[in-house]
């Protein structure tokens, strides 16, 4: 039996999972927080703001956090 073995290795190219959101610091996550309590105070709940907000910026094909800073300029 042969003592050496390789490891076989399948997708290596993919980047591990992460649980990360993808935001750089508060910066981001300030805007976010911001973007939301406008969406609240036109009358939407906070599970409906963070839904549109993610939405929206999907469909904008940006990141939330960029979506968020751009509808605060409005």
């Amino acid at each position: 039996m042969d003592s050496e073995r390789k490891a076989i290795q399948l997708d290596a190219d993919v980047p591990p999972l992460s649980r990360m959101s993808g935001l750089a610091g508060l910066a981001e996550l300030t805007v976010l927080n911001r973007a939301i309590g406008m969406l609240i105070q036109q009358g939407h709940d906070l599970a409906q703001a963070h839904q549109l907000l993610r939405q929206e910026a999907r469909a904008a094909g940006v990141q939330p956090h960029i979506y968020a800073a751009q509808i605060l300029r409005r």
